[in-house]
């Protein structure tokens, strides 16, 4: 085959990540993440988006389509049989001879074509579209991950906004009883108009933050409906309040585990693809070489076509050359070269953002733990006050 073959490009991996491992990290990469928080509610939820979501049910419809694009580029290596029939009708009329007689023809024919794949060619068109079709299965995966998070976060933010309703309204509940002391206060002389109104500011400020919060759990509600594939409604959740958790994710991942990502694979795949395209247009330069056959009937009468003398067959080969076509065959493979190189560029930047996510949640993970323990020594302070 004509062309370059495939070579995957070497991936310059971090020295270090910007946190620091531990001395047993062990990977979670094998596990199914969204396992790890052991809850069941939220179990039931991912798996109805895993069935019901639309753009999800969108990738399968394009690897469907993938799938078939195989099919039809494999075709080629395979020769195509045609069949025609046709019915003509001519009389010519000259001042010689004005009565010529009707002249009728009947024909049924059938033709066998078979391109010898010599350089390649098609070979390489199946190559690229195998790994279109690898491409668009990895962005199929990046979407159920991308659905998988989008609905655990969503899940996580409703039950916090939860918590946040009910320390609202408990808040509320504490400065209506504090407004009725201020007001029974006021009455007795013991405290000023202007301290009573205070509390009823204090009292109508808490009030009107449980209306925001209605309304953020329902607008948060109908989203998650809508990852579901279901219309905007109620969903089903434990309503206690959530315990902090933070899953044990060690910091010292191996850089091999990003090779898993999705984006990342679907990228080399488009280069992998692109570089079969530069075969495929350097085989335009060469001859196309193809077997021929054909076997038909032609006959005055549609009652006798098929009769032995009205049969004709013919057999051969053809060479189909390029010799001048204004740089046609020139300028695609340098399209297809520049193509690859976009490609590869782009898998480099895939590659470079996959370290960066990663940085970023390794540094989000190990502060929100201080976070979390310092708020934890805050609370204890307060209770003590």
């Amino acid at each position: 085959m004509v062309g370059p073959d495939y070579a995957a490009p070497e991936i310059q991996s971090p020295e270090a990540w910007r946190t620091a491992a531990p001395d047993n990290a062990a990977s979670i990469a094998n596990q199914p993440w969204w396992e790890i928080f052991h809850d069941g509610d939220l179990q039931n939820l991912i798996r109805v988006a895993l069935e019901e979501n639309k753009d999800l049910q969108m990738a399968l419809a394009r690897l469907d389509q993938a799938r078939a694009a195989i099919g039809v580029t494999d075709s080629a290596f395979l020769p195509s049989i045609d069949y025609s029939g046709g019915y003509q009708r001519s009389r010519s009329h000259t001042a010689a001879n004005p009565g010529t007689p009707r002249y009728d023809r009947y024909s049924l024919a059938g033709s066998v074509n078979w391109e010898i794949d010599l350089w390649g060619r098609i070979r390489r068109l199946s190559e690229s579209a195998e790994a279109q079709y690898l491409s668009v299965e990895e962005n199929k995966n990046a979407v159920v991950l991308a659905l998988v998070a989008e609905t655990a976060s969503g899940y996580f933010r409703l039950r916090m906004l939860d918590a946040q309703l009910a320390i609202t309204e408990h808040t509320a509940k504490t400065r209506v009883d504090a407004y009725k002391l201020a007001k029974q206060m006021l009455d007795a002389g013991t405290r000023s108009e202007i301290e009573t109104f205070q509390f009823e500011a204090d009292m109508l400020s808490a009030q009107a933050s449980i209306s925001q919060f209605k309304q953020a759990i329902a607008i948060q509600e109908n989203a998650l409906s809508v990852l579901l594939g279901r219309n905007p409604g109620d969903i089903l959740r434990a309503r206690s309040t959530p315990s902090p958790f933070l899953a044990e994710v060690p910091a010292g991942i191996p850089s091999e585990i990003l090779q898993r990502r999705p984006d990342i694979r679907s990228a080399e795949q488009q280069l992998r693809a692109a570089n079969a395209e530069i075969g495929a247009a350097v085989a335009n330069y060469f001859p196309t070489v193809s077997l021929t056959g054909a076997l038909g009937f032609i006959n005055p009468s549609l009652g006798n076509l098929l009769e032995n003398h009205s049969m004709g067959r013919q057999g051969g080969g053809t060479i189909l050359g390029p010799i001048f076509n204004g740089g046609a065959t020139y300028f695609s493979v340098k399209q297809a070269e520049g193509r690859t190189k976009e490609m590869l560029l782009n898998y480099q930047s895939v590659v470079l953002n996959a370290f960066r996510e990663v940085n970023d949640a390794l540094v989000t993970i190990q502060n929100t733990r201080e976070r979390i323990t310092r708020l934890a020594q805050q609370v204890e302070v307060l209770e003590k006050s």
